[in-house]
C-alpha cells in the first residue's frame, strides 16, 4: 500500500505580532503626546483668563478716565465729589444681594498732582493717574494704571 504524505502549506512569511518592548515604547510616546495635549489646552485657557482680566482692568481705567474727563475743574479738584478710591468687581452686574461673589475684586485709586512747575499755566493743570490693582485668579499680583493731564479750561467747558 502506498501511502502518500500529506504536506500542510507553509506560509512563506512569519506571524508578525508586537513584542512588549515596542508596545511599552509606543505607549510612552501616546502618554508623551497627552501631557503635551494637556499642558498645551491649560496654558491656551489660563492666558484667556489673563486676557480678560486685563481687558476689565482697561475697562474699569476708561470709565474712570472718561468720568474725569466731563467733570468741571472745580469738581475734579474737591475730593468730596471724585471719591480717590474705588472698587471694582470682574462681573459688576452680579449684584445680586443673595450672592456674595461678583469675581476678581479691583482696587483703585485716583491721584492727582502738579503737572508742571516751571511755566506759567502749571496752576491751571494737573497730572491724574487712575490705577487698578488685583490678584488674578492665578494668584498673581497684577496691577495698571492710566495717565492723562487735565486742564482749567479743557474739554468740560464745551460739555452743556
Amino acid at each position: 500500500m502506498k501511502t502518500k504524505s500529506v504536506q500542510r502549506a507553509v506560509c512563506s512569511r512569519p506571524l508578525q505580532a508586537f513584542t512588549l518592548v515596542e508596545i511599552v515604547i509606543a505607549m510612552f510616546i501616546v502618554g508623551i503626546v497627552i501631557v503635551a495635549l494637556y499642558t498645551a489646552l491649560t496654558f491656551g485657557v489660563r492666558m484667556v483668563q489673563l486676557s480678560r482680566e486685563n481687558l476689565r482692568a482697561t475697562e474699569i481705567l476708561t470709565e474712570k478716565m472718561d468720568m474725569l474727563r466731563v467733570y468741571s475743574w472745580d469738581q475734579v479738584m474737591d475730593p468730596t465729589q471724585i471719591p480717590r478710591e474705588f472698587d471694582e468687581y470682574f462681573e459688576p452686574q452680579k449684584k445680586n444681594p443673595k450672592a456674595s461673589k461678583h469675581g476678581l475684586a479691583y482696587r483703585g485709586r485716583i491721584t492727582f498732582a502738579p503737572a508742571w512747575t516751571d511755566v506759567s499755566y502749571a496752576r491751571d493743570l494737573t497730572n491724574v493717574t487712575v490705577s487698578l490693582t488685583w490678584t488674578s485668579a492665578t494668584s498673581l499680583a497684577r496691577s495698571r494704571q492710566f495717565t492723562t493731564l487735565i486742564a482749567r479750561n479743557g474739554l468740560q467747558s464745551y460739555i452743556y
